[in-house]
């Protein structure tokens, strides 16, 4: 059995450092009003902006030529922008875009159309935006746009960093699907210093460990399955890292316990009406383990339980380094961690840990 591995700091700081060739678009919601005019504002399109979510406001700024739909005229802005990015734009009772795939239109009602200031704010989101890549939520996912061509996924981590492994959850690439590794020192994808395929795995887990140590600020993902069948390429968590491994794996007596959780009432005479899902239960044991060991293992729990930001994040495990499959995210079962010395320089603990599953989704 190869030796347990951690992969507990994301390399990725944040969603800003993501940048998708490709991102599946979001809803453009209703808009609520403020103002004396009764022509209705309709929206529509596809939200594909960087930002999300995000609100778009509409003024009338102008009612010199009419009150009428097609006399008068609007101002927009984004909801995080005090500044109007069009104004003296002609209202329509046609779909009139603002940017990144919102459109509003109008439609008229009985009475005076527009006043001046008549106000609509727009609500968009992105369901499947990159920043689902980073959120620790199995559940949520980045989705392509489609399936066509090379779709990339580009990481810039400000500096450069060393990155051993990266594990990639729930996607759904086909067979046929090629994954390429790449980093470099100024983001030369043509020509990049480094340059790894990755085996696509059966199961929708991929972890794998590049053939050198490498650091590079710049870093690509390149994804190519045109014949996927679902029409897009998802992936719910991805998680560049150096993996922590002890200097010796774990002792006899390990645990790994499969749970099923139920709902619906249960007692002796009433059986649960169904499952939610299964989760894993893993509890290892570390004995004699060094002072550095320590230290590590401290430091994992750590970074799972952040004070400093009140947050709880889990982490990746490759619980047998020789099978690339057995990987998942996982975080403390109970927040604890254990250490004793039962000899000089020498400390042993548990580590109990539940996995974070994926769920049953609607077009999953």
């Amino acid at each position: 059995m190869g030796a347990a591995r951690f992969l507990s700091q994301n390399l990725i700081p944040n969603a800003a450092a993501i940048t998708v060739s490709s991102e599946r678009g979001g809803p453009v919601g209703l808009a609520s009003k403020v103002g004396a005019g009764v022509a209705t504002l309709q929206t529509g399109g596809s939200y594909t902006g960087a930002t999300a979510p995000q609100q778009y406001v509409v003024q009338i700024d102008s009612v010199a030529g009419g009150s009428d739909i097609g006399q008068a005229t609007f101002a927009w802005r984004r909801g995080d922008d005090a500044s109007w990015r069009a104004s003296g734009v002609l209202t329509s009772a046609a779909p009139v875009t603002l940017e990144t795939g919102v459109t509003v239109q109008w439609v008229a009602g009985s009475g005076t159309q527009f006043a001046i200031l008549d106000t609509w704010t727009l609500p968009v989101d992105k369901p499947f935006g990159k920043r689902f890549l980073v959120d620790g939520d199995r559940d949520s996912e980045w989705r392509s746009a489609d399936v066509a061509g090379l779709i990339t996924i580009d990481l810039d981590l400000g500096s450069a960093q060393q990155m051993d492994a990266l594990a990639l959850l729930d996607h759904n690439l086909s067979a046929t699907a090629t994954i390429q590794l790449k980093g470099d020192a100024a983001a030369n994808w043509a020509a990049p210093a480094l340059s790894e395929a990755i085996t696509r795995q059966a199961s929708n887990l991929i972890y794998t460990v590049l053939s050198a140590s490498r650091t590079y600020r710049y870093w690509r993902l390149e994804l190519t399955d045109t014949a996927n069948p679902s029409g897009f390429l998802r992936i719910s968590e991805l998680f560049p890292a150096v993996p922590l491994v002890m200097s010796q794996n774990f002792d006899r007596g390990w645990h790994r316990t499969r749970r099923a959780e139920l709902y619906g009432a249960s007692s002796a005479v009433r059986r649960p009406r169904g499952i939610v899902g299964k989760v894993e239960a893993i509890a290892l044991n570390y004995k004699l383990m060094t002072d550095a060991d320590r230290l590590a293992m401290c430091a994992l729990f750590d970074s799972v339980y952040d004070d400093s930001r009140g947050t709880v994040r889990p982490f990746v495990v490759n619980l047998d380094s020789s099978v690339a499959s057995d990987v998942s995210l996982y975080e403390w079962d109970t927040a604890e961690l254990d250490v004793n010395s039962p000899y000089l320089a020498r400390f042993e603990w548990s580590v109990a840990m539940i996995q974070r599953v994926r769920f049953a989704r609607s077009g999953s």
